[in-house]
């Protein structure tokens, strides 16, 4: 059973006031281009915090007087902008629906470019004279290969090209997020050389005191067990969290509340968390994947075109040889993965519970 007296977080964004956070360049970096009013994009793998990133933000703009809205990309119809706009419609205007009905019908004609363009004049004229408006797209890998998906950038596109000669729109911007490769983007060619790449990695270990706070009152030093549950996570957020969630609910079921916090070695605190990491993690490790994590990146290497490239080059980084980072299709494919990450100017696997999990 795990405590509750801190709450990790395993899946799903965290709310902005969720004591588990932790602040990252990212955070630093996505608030400098909102001030801006530039575009940004945050593509990385799954479960590494972008969602949460998200949450952040849109409190961000909010204290300053701005208005968001944010849509999930897997929730809307992939050759059709109507759902699109009625999220818009619904978080920044909602004055009378049958108003939006009406002008459907009126602009059935239109190109869907076009339409959402009429859209900002017809609907967010008056906002955007007094206000700042940030739409976040999430999930936009969702859209992938889809009519939506070029709609969508040829309309952000758009807006950016209108600043010039129309004022309002300088105070409309995007933030696009997803698991995806930039180049993949209809846009990579336009719009995302002007906007701004947040690049989202994971925790430093020295950014993870905060997660302490839920072994404080139980060991004597906190820091040691943070540090042992890093050497295996790396800092990836979902597993660090899920880990230290784990480690917290095996240690409630051990050992008796006690007013004071017990003491033990290094050595047995970190023997200890290397036996819960293979028992609860590693071992059967099909089973125990929940909420779904490793079996997804398992998924996306089996299911991919270039499957037989990315098994190639994660065999030769796992077998330790040296591999540049060099930008290719399939480097970035297999970074996406979650498998490897960047270390300086090399690849390597992104952690110790992937090495010993996806072995070659």
């Amino acid at each position: 059973m795990v405590s509750s007296d801190f709450p990790y977080k395993v899946g799903g964004s965290l709310a902005w006031n969720d004591p588990s956070y932790l602040k990252r360049p990212a955070d630093f970096a996505l608030q400098t281009a909102l001030s801006k009013r530039q575009f940004a994009y945050v593509l990385g793998p799954r479960q590494m915090g972008k969602s949460s990133l998200r949450v952040q933000a849109v409190h961000q703009v909010a204290q300053l007087g701005g208005r968001c809205v944010s849509v999930q990309a897997t929730q809307l119809h992939s050759d059709d902008e109507r759902d699109f706009l009625y999220v818009l419609y619904t978080e920044l205007v909602s004055d009378d629906l049958d108003r939006f009905l009406q002008w459907l019908a009126l602009t059935e004609a239109l190109s869907m470019v076009e339409r959402l363009v009429r859209f900002v004049d017809d609907f967010l004229a008056d906002l955007l004279s007094v206000s700042d408006v940030v739409v976040f797209v999430d999930e936009i890998d969702a859209l992938l290969e889809t009519p939506l998906n070029s709609v969508l950038f040829s309309w952000m596109t758009k807006c950016y090209e209108l600043r010039s000669s129309a004022p309002r729109y300088r105070r409309l911007n995007f933030v696009v997020l997803g698991s995806v490769i930039a180049s993949d983007l209809p846009c990579s060619g336009v719009l995302l050389p002007q906007g701004c790449e947040v690049l989202i990695s994971p925790f430093q270990l020295v950014e993870t005191d905060v997660l302490k706070a839920g072994f404080e009152k139980r060991l004597d030093a906190p820091d040691v067990l943070m540090a042992a549950i890093y050497r295996w996570t790396k800092g990836q957020p979902f597993l660090t969290q899920k880990l230290c969630r784990t480690v917290l609910g095996v240690m409630d079921s051990l050992v008796l509340p006690s007013a004071k916090p017990i003491q033990l070695s290094s050595r047995v605190v970190n023997q200890w968390v290397d036996d819960v990491v293979r028992s609860h993690i590693i071992q059967d490790w099909q089973t125990q994947d929940e909420p779904i994590h490793l079996r997804a990146i398992s998924r996306r290497i089996n299911e991919s075109y270039n499957k037989k490239a990315l098994f190639q080059l994660y065999k030769t980084i796992f077998l330790g040889k040296s591999v540049k980072a060099n930008g290719s299709y399939t480097q970035a494919e297999l970074i996406l993965s979650s498998l490897v990450s960047v270390e300086g100017d090399y690849l390597q696997v992104a952690n110790e519970i992937y090495r010993s999990i996806f072995q070659i």
